[in-house]
């Protein structure tokens, strides 16, 4: 991962903050004149007005402030190091980490002869004004707070840290700072001083933590401590750390998977996983015959990224772009399309106090992943439950859907996360207990919607399932394509058992229009359905033929294709050996996959009735736009 972060870096030069830098909120700026010295205090910068900028950072520093962890940042950093500004009880280590702060700077005057930084050390010298502490120009407390972040400059148009040859002062700063022995670099190769820590943190999630941390008696071989059992030097170390620090930047690289929304001692960090994902080098396709673009990085982070329309109806149109950029002819223009050679890579991250966790790692070739992709995407791709399109839910949408509903906190099953990412990626096969969850919940009846958003999110939900079924059924197989929706050609035992069970509660959802249902036959009877078939259609099809549809033949609503639907699906489980007897877990899922086939067969067409006709059983206004 280090290497291909490290081989990936010229790619990313432009956008990466400079080495030893990272983004962060400066709270107070002091405006230093440059012919009379006098001096403006700017701020508070507050979140609406918030001062965003790459400052030099120090990411060793960690805990409170002790005299054994002074490290002083470059021009800018909290106001207990910038102006000696002390927390109760801290007043001596305090004027120690002042002092630390201006002879940094001392070095950094002496080294690169920048006139603003001889300003800066001049103010420093001076006892700290007192108007800092009590009121500013405009007669409002100051209340300056130690762990405020000040920074200091004379030109309003530039922050002195900003300048390049200040930059360079502070790499090499931390080179030396950190550099130690001298040993084989395990990136480059190059034989050099290695560091012993790793100066900075990668941020994400509201924690902050190294690539690497030794920080165990019990991980240290052969007498080598710290960062040394894994030598790097420091411009593998940096780099590595930039880039990092740039991909999971919220934005076009980085996807949260897992979140923990505990509060307070529940919260544990571990929870919390981010997909941090990124080509070699930028590949772009040229639709042929359109003036359509289409940026292969972005489509491919379709399948990992919830998208507005999945609130209320998929596909998201990435996931759209993605299906035809799969389908165009790249044997011929694998080369003209940077698709042959590019490489792509996927991590899996968490963050915990000491250390960045690596949970999963994927290196593939382009061609490779996109070929993985049309065969993953091709085994999710179900019918919507309105029947009226065909759907490809992203990951965060199943994982969503195989966790418990009524959980607030419950997080996705790690296993299964990874597992499915292999699968769309790697081109595994899909993960283990997968089936087995999804069948599980799919066996558990919706709760009747009482509103058009609810019903959006069930229908969701319930294709998430299905999907994921699907997913395991068809995956690498022909029958992909054929079981997005409902397919009169598969005769299966279980399958048509399904599309039974939906037919029969139709029949009984239409018996009993314009009244509405509390509960289905569905919700009584399909755990025990898509079991045991055996041992309970008998009395689920004479209670059709005996009530339901004599209802429907006296109304003139629809007898005739229901009763014919009806033998139809009869007479093929006939032919297929009758009713099976307790069915096994992959059974039990071609019959959720039947069943729900043929739910939206039905509901393809209520979308037809009239806006002014009475709903029943589960259709709702959101059916009839």
């Amino acid at each position: 991962m280090l290497r291909a972060l490290i081989e990936s870096a010229s790619r990313f030069r432009d956008k990466m903050s400079p080495l030893g830098y990272m983004e962060r909120p400066i709270k107070w700026v002091i405006d230093i004149d440059q012919n009379t010295g006098k001096h403006n205090l700017l701020g508070p910068y507050q979140k609406n007005d918030k001062l965003l900028k790459a400052v030099p950072v120090r990411g060793d520093r960690a805990g409170q402030i002790s005299e054994e962890n002074l490290k002083a940042a470059l021009i800018v950093d909290k106001a207990t190091y910038a102006l000696g500004i002390a927390e109760p009880g801290k007043e001596k280590v305090t004027k120690l980490a002042h002092k630390g702060f201006k002879d940094l700077i001392q070095k950094a005057y002496n080294e690169t002869g920048d006139t603003e930084l001889e300003l800066i050390l001049n103010f420093l010298q001076k006892p700290l004004p007192p108007e800092f502490l009590e009121k500013n120009e405009h007669g409002k407390k100051v209340n300056i707070r130690p762990n405020d972040r000040v920074a200091f400059r004379s030109n309003p148009q530039e922050f002195p840290f900003e300048r390049k040859y200040i930059q360079e002062f502070w790499s090499k700063y931390l080179r030396n700072e950190y550099s130690q022995s001298e040993a084989y670099c395990a990136i480059c190769g190059n034989y050099g001083p290695v560091l012993r820590i790793l100066p900075w943190e990668i941020s994400f999630s509201g924690y902050g933590c190294p690539l690497s941390s030794f920080n165990q008696e019990s991980f240290e071989s052969f007498g080598k401590k710290q960062t040394e059992n894994s030598p790097l030097c420091f411009n593998c170390a940096g780099k590595a750390s930039q880039v990092l620090q740039y991909l999971v930047n919220p934005g076009r690289h980085s996807v949260i998977l897992a979140k923990d929304e505990a509060k307070g001692v529940g919260k544990y960090p571990l929870k919390n996983q981010l997909a941090v994902f990124w080509l070699k080098e930028k590949a772009l396709v040229k639709i042929p015959q359109t003036e359509l673009i289409i940026d292969i990085e972005e489509c491919i982070k379709s399948p990992l990224a919830l998208n507005d329309s999945d609130s209320v109806e998929g596909p998201p149109p990435e996931i759209d772009q993605l299906k035809r950029l799969l389908n165009l002819p790249w044997l011929a223009n694998k080369q003209a399309f940077n698709i042959s050679g590019n490489c792509f890579y996927l991590a899996v991250l968490s963050p915990n106090k000491s250390r960045l966790i690596v949970r999963e790692w994927i290196e593939e070739s382009l061609e490779s992943v996109l070929q993985n992709l049309k065969k993953y995407i091709q085994a999710l791709s179900i019918i919507h439950p309105n029947g009226l399109r065909i759907c490809s839910p992203p990951l965060p949408l199943i994982l969503e859907a195989l966790k418990p509903e009524k959980s607030k906190t419950a997080v996705p099953n790690s296993n299964l996360l990874r597992g499915l990412l292999r699968t769309a990626y790697s081109g595994n096969a899909p993960p283990h207990g997968l089936i087995e969850t999804a069948v599980g919940y799919f066996r558990i009846p919706d709760k009747p919607a009482t509103n058009k958003k609810e019903e959006g999110i069930q229908n969701l939900r319930r294709m998430a399932l299905a999907a994921s079924i699907k997913l395991v059924l068809t995956h690498r197989k022909k029958e992909a394509k054929t079981m997005e929706q409902c397919d009169d050609k598969h005769m299966t035992q279980p399958y048509l058992c399904g599309r039974l069970l939906s037919v029969l509660e139709e029949l009984q959802m239409q018996a009993a229009w314009p009244g509405k249902l509390n509960t289905t036959l569905v919700d009584r009877f399909y755990g025990t359905a898509s079991t045991a078939p055996d041992s309970v259609f008998g009395n689920l099809i004479k209670t059709a033929t005996a009530y339901h549809l004599p209802k429907l033949r006296k109304a003139n609503r629809g007898y005739s294709k229901m009763k014919h639907l009806l033998e139809d699906i009869m007479s093929k489980i006939v032919e297929a050996g009758h009713f099976p007897k307790p069915l096994m877990l992959r059974d039990q899922a071609e019959f959720a996959l039947g069943f729900y086939h043929q739910s939206a067969e039905f509901r393809k067409e209520r979308p037809h009735i009239k806006k002014e006709d009475i709903s029943f059983g589960k259709i709702t206004e959101g059916d009839l736009t």
